[in-house]
């Protein structure tokens, strides 16, 4: 798999007040180390259960100790990562999954923070989350699908009170 270029420019990040600073610690090297040790350890290849994987943590621990005095910035390397390599709402499906079991719950609520300041700095719209996380794919069977889906019943509201405060 081809490296991705993850520009801060081009995912918006320097535009939200407080990421410009974590934008400014994110160095290429060592977003480029933490990509290439991603596909080393094939995380790639895992979704459903990545948060699980002891690979996972492996790769999270490099990660921040490369960034061990600016968490945050840690934070972003991991999501920018995850969604690069398996988008945003499989990742929104991981965080959901990961906040349900008490040892992941809030290290996913972080990264879950980090997702939705990039859709904000994106100026993704209601409609484009809708559309991201899949929500508008039954029609007339939304507001069903809305209180089956983890998804429509955690990251989306999420969403909307991140928008109502913007």
């Amino acid at each position: 798999m081809e490296e991705e270029d993850n520009s801060s420019e081009e995912r918006g990040l320097d535009k939200i007040p407080g990421v410009a600073k974590l934008v400014e610690m994110l160095t290429p090297d060592k977003q480029k180390a933490a990509n290439k040790l991603f596909t080393k350890l094939k995380l790639h290849e895992t979704t459903s259960d990545l948060f699980e994987s002891p690979k996972f943590y492996k790769w999270v621990k490099s990660v921040t100790k490369s960034y061990k005095k600016t968490p945050d910035a840690a934070n972003a390397v991991i999501v920018s990562t995850i969604t690069a390599r398996h988008g945003d709402e499989a990742l929104a499906r991981m965080l959901v999954a990961a906040k349900e079991a008490s040892t992941t719950q809030r290290f996913a609520t972080q990264l879950e923070e980090v997702q939705l300041a990039n859709w904000l700095t994106s100026k993704k719209t209601a409609d484009d989350v809708f559309k991201l996380l899949k929500l508008d794919d039954e029609g007339g069977k939304f507001f069903k699908r809305i209180r089956c889906s983890a998804l429509g019943s955690h990251t989306l509201p999420s969403w909307m009170t991140k928008m109502r405060t913007r």
